[in-house]
């Protein structure tokens, strides 16, 4: 990113933003009735030798106009000016409108102006994102009487546009980040992303080059990190990690466990070194199908403040198949609503994959909330993920396909979860998930269908496994209210599991 002049070719792409009903609906100005030729008389104007104002275009390497940045009512007498800026969308979101900003707020403390302000309407969440995300601070104009007395008499703001505007004021000698940090989507920099992806390995030399790349291709103007966490791996796994991290260092980070920790202890790792705003989980051995995936369900949760999560559809595929053999959710009367805690108590699959989240482990409150999963279950994380999450709030669930989730058979070579625990093993893991989350939320919560889904399974596995005594002393160990009429509960959903397994045929 540099500066330069204004240039009579920078007009088309000045009409651009300027015509952009999104980007310009909030600002003071009427942008939208531009046409072409007010923007030749603005670049034209910008050239003349004045010292009210001046104006630079925002240009990129080869040096493609992508926006404006000013300083406009200039006071030499007082040292200072109003600051603005406009970019074109393809610039959004890369750090060049940071870069820009600090490059004028420079060039102003070298005119010898010592303060900057500018205003943002209430409404414009974006732009008041952006600036509070860089640490610009607002200001009570009322109480600078003489910079509200310098913007009221200039004629070009009314008494009450001030009072509906959201103002900063920013003394030019303390914005020293121009010389040290910028960010980007290919170099974060000091600045946290928009969104963390962790990933989660084990025995996944396989896969997890399909995995890593699927995010690496995202399509989208968010910063973006990817942190994985490895539990301790006796494959390649490690080594293909090392790999990625040594040729991306400013977007990938590795954690390799020492020791296997166990699934939700290893979640709970990853979470905890995610920098973003957001954090979305993407197995090792899963992969992205959407390369708009971020953008998408990002953009929902940045617009829609209510939503604990966006929730995407899953393709379902078996080992490496690149057909689904079913979607989740597969009722389309299930897409573009609300999930709640009561969808949740009808056993309806939503699961935590594919799930884009507000990143409550940014604070020692969440991170002890969240860690309850641990507590609750040594083996199974994403069921009490989604209980936790729904008591934050509801889950928008989007109509999008983005996920590919890899129904791996229980391979002994695999060192999956499916390879490691047998049916029953598998059952009592399941229950005990289910005791644990009904002793601390019961009152709160119907977990009945849940157990009838579980214990289908398992009814199912301890016949052709021959462990029905086995199978009988868990199912002891379920609350008296919930083991009322389980076996007629549990049928349609031991009928369902069976046209499950047909369709992975």
């Amino acid at each position: 990113m540099r500066l330069r002049g204004l240039k009579e070719t920078d007009a088309e792409y000045m009409l651009e933003w300027m015509h952009d009903a999104d980007l310009v609906r909030d600002m003071h100005k009427d942008f939208a009735s531009m046409t072409i030729d007010d923007c030749r008389g603005f670049i034209e104007k910008s050239g003349t030798d004045t010292k009210d104002f001046i104006h630079f275009a925002i240009a990129d390497e080869n040096d493609e106009y992508l926006g404006t940045v000013s300083l406009k009512a200039i006071d030499t007498e007082k040292h200072i000016a109003e600051f603005g800026i406009t970019i074109r969308r393809c610039a959004m979101r890369t750090g060049i409108a940071i870069e820009a900003m600090r490059a004028i707020i420079k060039k102003a403390h070298e005119m010898g102006i010592d303060r900057v302000y500018w205003c943002v309407a209430p409404q414009n969440t974006r732009a008041l994102r952006f600036y509070d995300k860089n640490g610009y601070k607002r200001i009570n104009i009322t109480d600078e009487k003489e910079l509200l007395d310098q913007i009221g008499s200039s004629g070009v703001y009314s008494y009450d546009d001030i009072d509906g505007y959201i103002w900063y004021l920013l003394n030019t000698s303390d914005d020293d980040r121009a010389d040290t940090e910028s960010a980007d989507a290919g170099n974060l920099g000091h600045q946290s992303p928009d969104v963390s992806v962790y990933m989660m390995t084990y025995f996944h030399e396989k896969y997890v080059r399909q995995a890593i790349e699927s995010v690496l291709s995202q399509k989208t103007g968010y910063t973006f990190e990817l942190v994985i966490s490895d539990d301790c791996s006796q494959d390649g796994t490690a080594d293909i990690l090392r790999e990625y991290e040594a040729e991306y260092p400013d977007r990938i980070r590795v954690n390799i466990n020492e020791t296997n920790i166990g699934i939700p202890s290893n979640i709970y790792k990853a979470r905890t070194m995610c920098r973003g705003r957001y954090i979305t989980n993407l197995s090792g051995d899963d992969y992205w199908i959407n390369d708009e995936k971020i953008e998408t369900e990002v953009r929902f949760l940045d617009e829609h403040p209510e939503y604990s999560a966006a929730a995407c559809r899953i393709e379902l595929r078996m080992d490496d198949s690149t057909v689904a053999y079913d979607t989740v959710p597969s009722d389309t009367r299930l897409v573009n609503r609300e999930f709640t805690i009561r969808d949740y108590e009808k056993c309806i699959p939503l699961g935590t994959h594919g799930l884009v989240m507000r990143n409550y482990f940014l604070t020692e409150e969440g991170r002890t909330y969240f860690g309850q999963a641990r507590e609750i279950s040594e083996f199974v994380d994403d069921a009490v993920d989604e209980v936790l999450l729904l008591r934050k709030g509801p889950i928008y669930v989007m109509d999008i396909v983005s996920d590919a989730h890899r129904v791996v058979k229980a391979d002994l070579d695999k060192q999956n979860y499916n390879s490691r625990y047998s049916r029953i093993q598998k059952y009592k893991h399941h229950i005990d998930l289910l005791n644990g989350m009904s002793m601390r939320w019961g009152d709160e919560i119907d977990f009945s269908s849940w157990y009838a889904e579980y214990t289908a399974t398992g009814f199912l596995g301890s016949i052709k496994d021959s462990t029905r005594s086995e199978f009988k002393e868990i199912v002891d160990t379920i609350p008296d209210k919930y083991r009322r009429n389980l076996y007629v509960r549990m049928i349609p959903h031991m009928m369902r599991f069976i046209v499950a397994r047909f369709k992975r045929r």
